[in-house]
């Protein structure tokens, strides 16, 4: 191997490690800030509040399906490469002016007195550049940038949780208020920093038509993702008692912890196996490979820990009660082995830019969650439950590796 191609091995090790910090960052400081407001915000405010939150996660995955995604995958070069990165921050403008309008419009039917137009345009807004900015510097190799908006927002969100603690205005409008503008603030140091600010009129037509050709799937598959996801939880809310509702949802938070890894892949790995592919196809495969074999190690020693300490977690992290549901972590690291098996195959179809069939797959599972949930969850209860999100990946890594196989 000569010294360049250790270099960059060398390299991307380290940018791999600074993506890992970043996503720890954030979701760790999420987590420890949501235990906060938890603790001291009147719990049906508390209830609103994750609400809104859960609202927000879907337009985030809306936004970065109809933007960060095509833009991950893009073929531009050159200059045009250029106008394209400078024109993607007025695309995402674009994007979020749509989304202020519709939640106007859903304030003349479904307004609340705790909550005014004003804090939730900021906080949507705010929210929604933070969240572009980030991922789209960890998809151009500027991880420091990336570090740095997060602890930009984090501080500011400090701050402002200093305040409202300082003088106890524990209200969800002044919450909404204060995380929108630190997401704002942080956002602003990052577009002052960026290299392309110009609009290009000439090509932005044809940008903006670039992400309704392309993104359109990925929202229709993010829109099944979510419907999957929503029957899924009505499914099991008819069978199971709340308690096992409960160890099930809690069980999943702490997988959330490889979630972190498998954000690693979806916002730097897939961008730069990408970069590789519209070069050499050899390449970007043998980079995928190699990829995929260093991340494996780490994941299947936690899930080997998790497994063999199953009990020992459901007692220290969540109590006593929970203890008898301590097999749920072992379907759940099958589980969770499987997505990772499968992760090569997902960025490869997306690379090669199958959009409408990376959206037929999710379909397929979409499907056979619906006519399968009702006969399975009553039978088998829980494992039930991850036999069917078991399944629904196979589902869709056969459907994907039989289309790749037909398009050698």
């Amino acid at each position: 191997m000569d010294q360049i191609a250790i270099f960059k091995k060398i390299r991307h090790s380290k940018n791999s490690f600074l993506v890992f910090t970043d996503q720890l960052l954030n979701s760790v400081i999420t987590f420890l800030i949501t235990v906060m407001i938890s603790r001291f915000m009147i719990p049906s405010q508390f209830g609103i509040f994750s609400f809104i939150v859960i609202g927000m996660y879907l337009l985030i995955t809306l936004s970065n399906s109809f933007i960060l995604t095509p833009f991950q995958i893009n073929k531009f070069s050159g200059r045009e490469l250029n106008f394209y990165h400078s024109n993607l921050f007025y695309i995402q403008t674009f994007c979020i002016l749509i989304f202020v309008i519709l939640t106007a419009s859903t304030f003349i039917f479904f307004s609340h007195p705790l909550i005014t137009f004003s804090s939730m345009c900021i906080y949507i807004t705010g929210q929604l550049y933070f969240d572009f900015f980030r991922k789209y510097n960890l998809s151009v190799d500027n991880i420091t940038g990336a570090i740095k908006l997060s602890l930009i927002n984090v501080l500011c969100q400090l701050i402002s949780l200093g305040y409202i603690y300082l003088f106890n205005q524990w209200g969800l409008n002044l919450l909404l208020y204060l995380f929108g503008t630190s997401a704002l603030v942080s956002s602003f140091f990052c577009f002052i920093n960026l290299t392309f600010k110009k609009i290009y009129f000439r090509y932005f037509r044809k940008h903006l038509s670039y992400h309704f050709s392309c993104g359109k799937w990925h929202l229709l598959t993010s829109f099944v993702q979510w419907g999957s996801t929503n029957l899924m939880i009505f499914i099991t809310s008819l069978f199971l008692s709340l308690e096992a509702i409960g160890a099930f949802r809690l069980v999943q938070s702490l997988f959330g912890l490889l979630n972190i890894i498998y954000q690693t892949f979806e916002n730097y790995i897939l961008p730069r196996t990408n970069e590789i592919f519209r070069k050499s196809k050899k390449e970007a495969i043998s980079f995928l490979k190699w990829t995929f074999i260093k991340y494996s190690i780490p994941i299947i020693l936690l899930l080997l820990f998790m497994c063999i300490f199953s009990e020992d977690l459901m007692e220290i992290v969540f109590g006593k009660q929970f203890i008898n549901y301590h097999t749920l972590i072992y379907y759940m690291s099958v589980l969770y082995i499987v997505i990772f098996l499968i992760y090569p195959i997902r960025i490869y179809i997306r690379i090669n830019l199958l959009h409408s069939k990376f959206f037929i797959g999710h379909l397929f599972s979409f499907l056979f969650s619906t006519i399968s949930s009702y006969f399975l969850i009553q039978k088998l209860n829980l494992f039930g439950v991850v036999l069917i999100l078991l399944l629904n990946q196979l589902i869709m890594a056969i459907y994907w590796l039989n289309l790749l196989y037909k398009n050698k």
